[in-house]
Protein backbone atom coordinates (compact mmCIF):
# COMPACT_ATOMS: atom_id res chain seq x y z
CA UNK A 1 0.00 0.00 0.00
CA UNK A 2 2.68 2.39 0.81
CA UNK A 3 4.65 1.36 -2.32
CA UNK A 4 1.73 2.50 -4.35
CA UNK A 5 1.14 5.83 -2.27
CA UNK A 6 4.56 6.71 -3.07
CA UNK A 7 4.40 6.00 -5.81
CA UNK A 8 1.95 8.22 -6.53
CA UNK A 9 3.18 11.16 -4.70
CA UNK A 10 6.81 10.96 -7.00
CA UNK A 11 4.57 12.30 -10.09
CA UNK A 12 3.44 14.92 -8.34
CA UNK A 13 4.64 18.41 -8.85
CA UNK A 14 6.63 20.01 -6.16
CA UNK A 15 3.63 22.19 -4.33
CA UNK A 16 1.24 19.43 -4.88
CA UNK A 17 4.07 17.08 -3.89
CA UNK A 18 4.44 19.06 -0.39
CA UNK A 19 0.83 18.93 0.09
CA UNK A 20 0.52 15.72 -0.44
CA UNK A 21 3.23 14.83 2.95
CA UNK A 22 1.14 17.50 4.71
CA UNK A 23 -2.03 15.48 3.89
CA UNK A 24 -0.60 12.43 5.43
CA UNK A 25 0.50 13.63 8.41
CA UNK A 26 -2.41 14.95 9.16
CA UNK A 27 -4.30 11.35 7.69
CA UNK A 28 -1.96 9.89 10.51
CA UNK A 29 -2.46 12.34 13.40
CA UNK A 30 -6.77 11.18 12.47
CA UNK A 31 -5.92 7.88 12.95
CA UNK A 32 -7.13 7.08 9.51
CA UNK A 33 -6.06 3.27 7.74
CA UNK A 34 -3.79 2.99 4.89
CA UNK A 35 -6.98 2.56 2.45
CA UNK A 36 -8.43 5.30 3.18
CA UNK A 37 -4.52 6.94 2.83
CA UNK A 38 -4.52 5.82 -0.84
CA UNK A 39 -7.78 6.95 -1.51
CA UNK A 40 -6.85 10.44 -1.12
CA UNK A 41 -3.38 10.46 -2.76
CA UNK A 42 -5.15 8.97 -5.91
CA UNK A 43 -8.02 11.38 -5.70
CA UNK A 44 -4.78 14.51 -5.07
CA UNK A 45 -3.64 12.70 -8.08
CA UNK A 46 -6.88 13.31 -10.08
CA UNK A 47 -7.35 16.62 -9.25
CA UNK A 48 -3.58 17.49 -10.60
CA UNK A 49 -4.15 15.78 -13.51
CA UNK A 50 -2.04 13.06 -13.05
CA UNK A 51 -4.33 10.38 -13.37
CA UNK A 52 -7.73 10.29 -15.26
CA UNK A 53 -11.47 8.89 -13.96
CA UNK A 54 -10.68 6.12 -16.47
CA UNK A 55 -7.61 5.49 -15.09
CA UNK A 56 -8.71 5.03 -11.34
CA UNK A 57 -11.25 2.76 -12.64
CA UNK A 58 -9.19 0.53 -14.53
CA UNK A 59 -6.23 0.51 -11.89
CA UNK A 60 -7.58 0.67 -7.96
CA UNK A 61 -10.04 -0.83 -6.27
CA UNK A 62 -13.59 0.02 -6.65
CA UNK A 63 -13.86 1.35 -2.96
CA UNK A 64 -11.68 3.99 -4.18
CA UNK A 65 -12.88 4.96 -7.19
CA UNK A 66 -16.36 4.97 -5.20
CA UNK A 67 -14.70 7.23 -2.65
CA UNK A 68 -13.48 9.38 -5.40
CA UNK A 69 -16.72 9.84 -7.04
CA UNK A 70 -18.06 10.83 -3.16
CA UNK A 71 -15.23 13.45 -3.30
CA UNK A 72 -15.72 14.84 -7.08
CA UNK A 73 -19.56 15.13 -5.84
CA UNK A 74 -18.42 16.94 -2.75
CA UNK A 75 -16.35 19.67 -4.46
CA UNK A 76 -19.60 20.08 -6.70
CA UNK A 77 -21.06 22.01 -3.56
CA UNK A 78 -21.66 25.52 -3.42
CA UNK A 79 -20.27 27.52 -0.53
CA UNK A 80 -21.10 30.89 -1.39
CA UNK A 81 -24.03 30.38 0.50
CA UNK A 82 -25.21 33.10 3.03
CA UNK A 83 -24.51 32.01 6.97
CA UNK A 84 -27.43 31.28 7.95
CA UNK A 85 -27.89 28.68 5.25
CA UNK A 86 -24.40 27.10 6.73
CA UNK A 87 -26.45 24.04 8.25
CA UNK A 88 -27.86 23.14 5.02
CA UNK A 89 -24.67 22.93 3.22
CA UNK A 90 -23.09 20.84 6.26
CA UNK A 91 -26.68 18.34 6.23
CA UNK A 92 -25.62 18.02 2.40
CA UNK A 93 -22.01 16.98 3.06
CA UNK A 94 -23.88 14.08 5.25
CA UNK A 95 -26.46 12.99 2.98
CA UNK A 96 -24.06 12.78 0.36
CA UNK A 97 -21.79 10.41 2.48
CA UNK A 98 -22.60 8.52 5.53
CA UNK A 99 -18.58 7.78 5.65
CA UNK A 100 -16.98 9.75 8.32
CA UNK A 101 -13.67 9.02 6.97
CA UNK A 102 -14.57 10.65 3.55
CA UNK A 103 -15.80 13.38 5.27
CA UNK A 104 -12.19 13.71 7.76
CA UNK A 105 -10.58 13.25 4.32
CA UNK A 106 -12.07 16.61 2.73
CA UNK A 107 -11.16 18.20 6.05
CA UNK A 108 -7.62 16.89 5.42
CA UNK A 109 -7.45 18.05 2.06
CA UNK A 110 -8.56 21.62 2.92
CA UNK A 111 -6.02 21.43 6.11
CA UNK A 112 -3.12 20.45 4.14
CA UNK A 113 -3.89 23.42 2.01
CA UNK A 114 -3.19 25.64 4.19
CA UNK A 115 0.42 24.67 4.16
CA UNK A 116 0.89 26.85 0.54
CA UNK A 117 -1.42 29.83 -0.21
CA UNK A 118 1.41 31.47 -2.22
CA UNK A 119 0.14 33.37 -5.39
CA UNK A 120 -3.68 33.07 -4.24
CA UNK A 121 -5.62 36.63 -4.93
CA UNK A 122 -7.65 38.40 -1.84
CA UNK A 123 -10.45 36.70 -3.50
CA UNK A 124 -9.16 33.42 -3.70
CA UNK A 125 -8.64 34.23 -0.09
CA UNK A 126 -11.90 35.38 1.24
CA UNK A 127 -13.16 32.50 -0.60
CA UNK A 128 -11.60 29.80 0.91
CA UNK A 129 -12.33 31.84 4.52
CA UNK A 130 -16.06 31.84 3.56
CA UNK A 131 -15.97 28.18 3.09
CA UNK A 132 -13.51 27.26 5.90
CA UNK A 133 -15.94 28.91 8.45
CA UNK A 134 -19.19 28.07 7.03
CA UNK A 135 -18.01 24.40 6.70
CA UNK A 136 -15.10 22.84 7.37
CA UNK A 137 -14.57 23.95 10.91
CA UNK A 138 -18.12 23.30 12.23
CA UNK A 139 -17.67 19.87 10.55
CA UNK A 140 -14.59 19.59 12.59
CA UNK A 141 -15.87 20.38 15.23
CA UNK A 142 -18.43 18.32 14.92
CA UNK A 143 -16.26 15.18 14.09
CA UNK A 144 -14.03 16.51 17.39
CA UNK A 145 -11.30 17.21 15.55
CA UNK A 146 -10.81 20.17 18.25
CA UNK A 147 -6.68 20.82 17.17
CA UNK A 148 -7.89 21.15 12.95
CA UNK A 149 -10.94 23.60 13.92
CA UNK A 150 -8.80 25.86 15.80
CA UNK A 151 -5.97 25.85 12.83
CA UNK A 152 -9.10 26.35 10.55
CA UNK A 153 -10.82 29.06 11.82
CA UNK A 154 -7.41 31.11 12.49
CA UNK A 155 -6.62 30.91 9.02
CA UNK A 156 -9.40 31.68 7.63
CA UNK A 157 -9.50 34.56 9.98
CA UNK A 158 -6.31 35.77 9.10
CA UNK A 159 -7.28 34.98 5.21
CA UNK A 160 -10.13 37.12 6.11
CA UNK A 161 -9.30 40.09 8.15
CA UNK A 162 -5.46 40.38 8.03
CA UNK A 163 -4.90 43.49 10.03
CA UNK A 164 -7.39 42.89 12.89
CA UNK A 165 -5.64 39.61 12.79
CA UNK A 166 -2.50 40.87 13.31
CA UNK A 167 -3.52 43.50 16.12
CA UNK A 168 -5.59 40.50 17.77
CA UNK A 169 -2.48 37.77 17.69
CA UNK A 170 0.29 41.15 19.01
CA UNK A 171 -2.48 41.78 21.81
CA UNK A 172 -3.07 37.59 22.99
CA UNK A 173 0.86 36.78 22.58
CA UNK A 174 1.67 40.16 24.87
CA UNK A 175 -0.86 38.93 27.36
CA UNK A 176 0.20 35.58 27.00
CA UNK A 177 4.11 36.36 28.06
CA UNK A 178 2.64 38.14 31.05
CA UNK A 179 0.67 35.12 32.47
CA UNK A 180 3.36 32.17 31.51
CA UNK A 181 5.04 32.65 34.51
CA UNK A 182 1.77 32.26 36.69
CA UNK A 183 0.51 29.73 34.48
CA UNK A 184 3.35 27.89 35.20
CA UNK A 185 3.26 28.01 38.62
CA UNK A 186 -0.16 26.91 38.59
CA UNK A 187 0.51 24.24 36.29
CA UNK A 188 2.84 22.76 38.92
CA UNK A 189 0.02 23.13 42.05
CA UNK A 190 -2.34 20.97 40.02
CA UNK A 191 0.23 18.10 39.41
CA UNK A 192 0.69 18.41 43.17
CA UNK A 193 -2.93 17.70 43.41
CA UNK A 194 -3.17 14.75 41.48
CA UNK A 195 0.01 13.60 43.26
CA UNK A 196 -2.27 14.63 46.36
CA UNK A 197 -4.73 12.05 44.78
CA UNK A 198 -3.38 9.40 43.65
CA UNK A 199 -4.47 10.13 40.38
CA UNK A 200 -2.51 9.79 36.79
CA UNK A 201 -2.45 12.72 34.82
CA UNK A 202 -0.78 14.83 32.45
CA UNK A 203 -1.01 18.84 32.62
CA UNK A 204 -0.39 21.43 30.14
CA UNK A 205 -0.84 25.08 29.39
CA UNK A 206 -3.00 26.32 26.51
CA UNK A 207 -3.19 29.70 25.07
CA UNK A 208 -7.07 30.26 23.41
CA UNK A 209 -6.69 30.38 19.59
CA UNK A 210 -7.10 33.54 18.05
CA UNK A 211 -10.89 33.66 16.41
CA UNK A 212 -12.54 32.70 19.57
CA UNK A 213 -11.07 35.26 21.74
CA UNK A 214 -12.06 37.59 18.51
CA UNK A 215 -15.67 36.72 18.71
CA UNK A 216 -15.52 37.35 22.33
CA UNK A 217 -14.32 40.81 22.36
CA UNK A 218 -17.40 41.91 20.82
CA UNK A 219 -19.05 41.62 24.57
CA UNK A 220 -15.63 41.77 26.72
CA UNK A 221 -12.42 43.30 26.87
CA UNK A 222 -9.17 41.47 26.22
CA UNK A 223 -8.20 41.86 29.92
CA UNK A 224 -11.79 39.91 30.81
CA UNK A 225 -11.34 37.04 28.64
CA UNK A 226 -10.55 34.73 31.92
CA UNK A 227 -9.74 31.72 29.43
CA UNK A 228 -7.45 33.69 27.43
CA UNK A 229 -4.34 31.39 29.14
CA UNK A 230 -5.50 28.32 30.64
CA UNK A 231 -4.41 25.42 32.03
CA UNK A 232 -5.44 22.11 30.86
CA UNK A 233 -5.67 18.82 33.15
CA UNK A 234 -6.38 15.40 31.18
CA UNK A 235 -7.14 11.87 33.11
CA UNK A 236 -8.09 8.48 32.87
CA UNK A 237 -12.08 8.70 34.07
CA UNK A 238 -14.80 11.06 34.53
CA UNK A 239 -14.20 10.08 37.90
CA UNK A 240 -10.47 11.24 38.06
CA UNK A 241 -12.38 14.63 36.71
CA UNK A 242 -14.53 15.43 39.30
CA UNK A 243 -11.94 14.03 42.21
CA UNK A 244 -9.38 16.38 40.62
CA UNK A 245 -12.00 19.89 40.29
CA UNK A 246 -12.53 18.74 44.41
CA UNK A 247 -8.74 18.76 45.89
CA UNK A 248 -7.96 21.87 43.22
CA UNK A 249 -10.91 24.04 44.70
CA UNK A 250 -9.08 23.13 48.32
CA UNK A 251 -5.92 24.61 47.19
CA UNK A 252 -7.09 28.44 45.20
CA UNK A 253 -10.50 29.81 45.41
CA UNK A 254 -12.73 29.27 42.93
CA UNK A 255 -14.41 31.90 41.33
CA UNK A 256 -18.25 32.30 41.96
CA UNK A 257 -20.48 31.75 38.58
CA UNK A 258 -17.17 30.65 36.17
CA UNK A 259 -18.20 26.92 36.91
CA UNK A 260 -18.92 25.28 34.05
CA UNK A 261 -19.94 21.04 33.74
CA UNK A 262 -19.91 20.30 30.27
CA UNK A 263 -19.07 16.75 30.67
CA UNK A 264 -22.72 15.96 32.46
CA UNK A 265 -24.34 18.67 30.25
CA UNK A 266 -22.17 18.56 27.27
CA UNK A 267 -22.10 21.35 24.53
CA UNK A 268 -23.59 20.82 21.17
CA UNK A 269 -20.88 19.56 19.26
CA UNK A 270 -20.49 16.92 22.18
CA UNK A 271 -17.11 18.91 23.80
CA UNK A 272 -17.02 17.46 27.28
CA UNK A 273 -14.78 18.90 30.07
CA UNK A 274 -14.85 20.64 33.00
CA UNK A 275 -13.84 24.49 33.13
CA UNK A 276 -13.57 26.18 36.81
CA UNK A 277 -12.00 29.57 36.70
CA UNK A 278 -9.59 29.71 39.97
CA UNK A 279 -7.82 33.03 41.52
CA UNK A 280 -4.26 32.02 41.58
CA UNK A 281 -2.01 34.78 42.69
CA UNK A 282 -4.20 37.41 42.40
CA UNK A 283 -4.97 36.46 39.16
CA UNK A 284 -8.17 34.41 37.66
CA UNK A 285 -6.62 31.50 35.36
CA UNK A 286 -9.37 29.10 33.56
CA UNK A 287 -8.68 25.26 35.03
CA UNK A 288 -10.12 22.44 32.51
CA UNK A 289 -10.06 19.19 33.06
CA UNK A 290 -11.09 16.28 30.39
CA UNK A 291 -10.41 12.73 29.54
CA UNK A 292 -8.21 11.66 26.73
CA UNK A 293 -11.30 10.35 24.90
CA UNK A 294 -13.32 14.03 25.20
Amino acid sequence: MSDKINELILKLNDKDCAKAQAFLKIIDDMGLKDEIKLDGVVYMALKSNVLTLEEIKNSFAPSTLATIEILLKLDSINYSQQNEEAENIRKMFFAITKDIRIIMLKIAFVVAELHNLEGQTPEQDKALAHSILTLYAPLAARLGLSNYKTTLEDTAFMLNSPDIYESVKKQVDERYHQRQPIVDRLKELVENCLKDIGIAGKVYGRKKHIYSIYKKLSDHSLDTIYDLVAVRAIVKSVPDCYALLGRIHTKVEPLQKRFKDYIAIPKSNGYQSLHTTVIFEGVPVEIQIRTEEM
